[in-house]
C-alpha cells in the first residue's frame, strides 16, 4: 500500500538522504540505537480533545489547577490508526477487536506450524466454544465434546511474542501485555506522557437541539431533544515522548518505524478529525537526538528549552485565548542551550 503522506526522510541512509534528513544511519531496518526524546505541543480551540468518561464525556481537567488534560492513550490511538491508514501497517490493538485473536493471527502468519502457535490456537478455539455454549448453542455446534477439557501447558511463548513483534508495528513501538494463557509481554521503546495545558482552560457548555428521536413513543411527544456539548475554549497542550534504545533492541523498533511516526505527527489531527474535535492543531514537535544510548541531556532540560514563552500581559494564571499568546523559541535559541552530543530538529 502506498503512503498517503509525502514521507520526509528524517532518518536515512546515504543513498536516500535528502534535505529533511536529520541523521544518516547505516540501515533503516536496524533498531534505534540511541536515545531520542521529544517535546510535543498542540493547540485545542472549541474542541473536546479527550472526553472524560467519568464526567459524561466533558474535556478532562485537573481540578487542583484547572489545567486541561489529554491522555497518552488517546495520542497512541491516533498514531495506530494512521500507521494502518497511511502505511498499511498491521496493528494489533484495533478500535474494536479481540487482542488474543490478533496475537494468534500474527503467529499463524509467521510461524503456523510452531508448537506454541498450535497450542494457542487450541486455547482460542476452546474460548470460542465456551462463549458459544454461554449463548445457548448446542454443544455439538460449539465444537467441544461434553466432558472434554483442554489443558494448556507451555512455559515458553517466545515464538509467539517474536511473531507479534515482527507482524505488528504498534507492538514494536508501544509494547504489549499478552493475555491468558501467555501472561507475558514487553515494554515498548516509545513512551508518551500525559498532555497538560500550559495554562488553565475554560470549558464551554453548548446546548444543541435534535429533532430525531430514539423510538416511536418519543415521536408522539412532538418535541425535540436538547443535548449538551462540552468543549475547551482554548488550550496549548504539552507532552513528552521518549524512545528508549534498550527496549527498541528488544522489540525491533527500527529507524524506519520511527520515521513513519514522525511523519504522522504533523498531520495526525487533520486526518483524525471528528465533529467534536475540529479545532485541534499540531504546533510543534521539538526532537532531540542524543549521540548515545544513555543520552547526553535530561528530559526535563529538553522540556525547559522547548517550552514556549507566555507573551500575554494579562493575568499569568488566566486561561489563554489563542496561540498568539505564546512565542515559540527559534531553532538557534534552542541549540544555544544544548549539551554537547545532542542534535535538535523542529517538526
Amino acid at each position: 500500500m502506498n503512503s498517503i503522506i509525502k514521507t520526509k526522510n528524517y532518518f536515512a541512509t546515504k543513498s536516500n538522504k535528502d534535505e529533511h534528513t536529520i541523521l544518516v544511519v547505516p540501515d533503516l531496518k536496524a533498531p534505534v540505537d540511541r536515545l531520542i526524546t521529544a517535546v510535543i505541543h498542540f493547540s485545542v480551540a472549541l474542541s473536546n480533545i479527550n472526553g472524560d468518561i467519568d464526567a459524561n464525556g466533558a474535556p478532562r481537567q485537573i481540578q487542583s489547577n484547572m489545567k486541561g488534560l489529554a491522555s497518552h492513550a488517546s495520542w497512541n490511538r491516533k498514531v495506530r490508526d494512521l500507521l494502518e491508514l497511511c502505511y498499511g501497517d498491521h496493528i494489533h490493538i484495533q478500535r474494536r477487536g479481540v487482542q488474543l485473536q490478533g496475537t494468534l493471527d500474527a503467529a499463524k502468519e509467521i510461524n503456523p506450524n510452531d508448537p506454541a502457535t498450535i497450542l494457542l490456537n487450541t486455547f482460542v478455539d476452546k474460548q470460542r466454544s465456551s462463549i458459544a455454549k454461554a449463548r445457548g448453542k448446542k454443544k455439538e455446534e460449539a465444537g467441544e465434546p461434553e466432558g472434554k477439557k483442554t489443558v494448556i501447558k507451555l512455559e515458553n511463548w517466545d515464538s509467539i511474542i517474536k511473531a507479534n513483534l515482527e507482524y505488528y508495528s504498534d507492538d514494536r513501538a508501544f509494547g504489549r501485555v499478552y493475555q491468558d494463557p501467555m501472561n507475558e509481554g514487553s515494554t515498548g521503546p516509545l513512551q508518551v506522557s500525559q498532555f497538560i495545558s500550559l495554562h488553565p482552560i475554560e470549558i464551554l457548555e453548548i446546548a444543541v437541539g435534535c429533532t430525531a428521536v430514539a423510538n416511536w413513543k418519543e415521536k408522539e411527544k412532538k418535541n425535540s431533544t436538547i443535548g449538551r456539548v462540552s468543549v475547551v475554549n482554548y488550550g496549548l497542550y504539552e507532552g513528552t515522548l521518549v524512545c528508549n534504545p534498550f527496549h527498541a533492541a528488544h522489540t525491533g523498533f527500527s529507524w524506519e518505524d520511527l520515521n513513519k511516526i514522525l511523519n504522522i505527527v504533523g498531520v495526525m489531527w487533520d486526518l483524525t478529525q471528528s465533529a467534536s474535535r475540529t479545532g485541534v492543531s499540531h504546533e510543534r514537535m521539538t526532537l532531540f537526538i542524543h549521540d548515545s544510548a544513555c543520552g547526553s541531556m535530561q528530559l526535563k532540560e529538553c522540556l525547559k528549552l522547548s517550552r514556549p514563552l507566555n507573551v500575554c500581559t494579562d493575568n499569568k494564571e488566566a486561561p489563554r485565548q489563542s496561540t498568539e499568546d505564546y512565542a515559540f523559541r527559534d531553532l538557534e535559541t534552542i541549540k544555544s542551550g544544548l549539551n554537547s552530543g545532542v542534535q535538535v530538529a523542529i517538526i
